[in-house]
């Protein structure tokens, strides 16, 4: 809906052949899960440049890129207030959500084993109505590089380049705060 919140029908199995069409009819669609997040105390407020990037897999499967037995995705990104809540207005109503938060200074914890050297955030049980979630924030980190030639001159120019990276839930990689709809 352009006029309010985006809706969902369940999950329908459908069976097709190439160059097939199918025509679907009498299908419910309501609202979602509405989210109420907040960041930990841990950020000072006002929080600066927040936003929440969010991944909901309402039938977790096999990765979102495999070709049997691929889980459907829905991304959401939404800003964080200056108080540090955010809300997500309409998700589907079952599975999984992941929520990767970042604001100046801080990133959310990562809690998934499987995340490696990756932010991964926090992944959260959906409820077929509204919740309430508290994501856990750490702060980040500045670092200083000083480069030098073989001879241990100091270098006089250069580029130093460095592009973390979270990894969603069952699905790809981008940078760190990469966010769509």
């Amino acid at each position: 809906q352009e006029d309010g919140p985006t809706l969902f029908s369940g999950l329908l199995p459908l069976r097709v052949r190439p160059s097939q069409a199918v025509r679907m009819r009498n299908v419910l669609l309501t609202p979602g899960t509405v989210v109420q997040g907040k960041l930990s105390d841990i950020v000072p407020r006002p929080v600066r440049n927040g936003y929440a990037i969010t991944i909901t897999v309402p039938k977790p499967a096999g990765n979102s890129y495999a070709e049997k037995e691929p889980s459907l995705t829905w991304y959401t990104t939404v800003p964080i207030d200056e108080d540090g809540t955010f809300t997500l207005p309409s998700i589907p109503r079952s599975g999984k959500i992941q929520i990767i938060a970042v604001c100046d200074n801080f990133v959310c914890t990562t809690t998934m084993p499987e995340a490696g050297p990756f932010v991964m955030g926090q992944l959260f049980d959906v409820s077929d109505g509204d919740m309430s979630v508290a994501v856990d924030m750490e702060p980040t980190a500045s670092v200083e590089i000083t480069i030098r030639r073989p001879d241990g001159s100091l270098l006089d120019s250069g580029t130093v380049s460095d592009w973390p990276y979270q990894k969603y839930y069952l699905g790809g990689s981008t940078y760190v705060g990469s966010g769509f709809n």
